[in-house]
């Protein structure tokens, strides 16, 4: 009976550490996809920040991608006709126009191509930062966390510099339009005054 106990309780305490060992491992692999979740909840949250600067950046695409190069191209054949007004045939305010006229051609000669350029550098921001966010939520760098920031940091590098872009040559085009259509309107009224389209 004393040897049956013992075997009972040998039993007992093999079933017991048994039980212990499986709780232990379920609660260990727990905590690895716990943690694993966490890392990758963290990555996406930084994804989530890059999606922030794109929105800035695209919130300033107001204007339509070949708008300057078209105004460019008008202002610039309005010019070579103004090339044919005698100079005395013009007073100061409306040479002054003239002069408004030709620095705002400058302008979108200049900004129109980094507008553009701006543009196309969002949508490639866009396709970098869905990429990035599709191999997150598949696991891709779970366990390669520093790969991830490599990537990330260089796709916020490039959407950082396109956003300050952006930002410096729409606040600029801007600030011409009212300006442009006011010239534009008294150099044509002149224009038509003085040196006629023959039709």
């Amino acid at each position: 009976m004393h040897v049956n106990l013992n075997k009972g309780l040998k039993n007992n305490i093999i079933y017991g550490l048994l039980l212990l060992f499986l709780v232990v491992t379920a609660s260990n692999c727990g905590n690895g996809k716990k943690e694993i979740s966490e890392v990758r909840s963290s990555m996406l949250v930084r994804v989530d920040s890059l999606w922030g600067y794109l929105n800035q950046v695209r919130g300033r695409f107001i204007f339509k991608l070949d708008e300057f190069e078209k105004r460019r191209s008008l202002m610039e054949k309005e010019i070579i006709r103004s090339n044919f007004i005698d100079g005395s045939q013009l007073n100061e305010e409306q040479k002054m126009a003239f002069i408004e006229y030709e620095r705002i051609h400058r302008l979108y000669k200049a900004l129109g191509p980094k507008y553009k350029n701006s543009v196309l550098q969002g949508e490639n921001s866009y396709y970098s930062i869905k990429g990035l966010e599709t191999q997150v939520k598949k696991g891709f760098y779970d366990k390669n966390v520093s790969k991830f920031l490599l990537e990330y940091n260089s796709i916020k590098s490039d959407l950082l510099l396109c956003r300050k872009t952006t930002f410096d040559v729409t606040d600029r085009l801007k600030g011409m339009e009212t300006l442009f259509m006011r010239v534009d309107k008294d150099v044509l009224a002149i224009l038509d005054e003085l040196v006629p389209e023959k039709d």
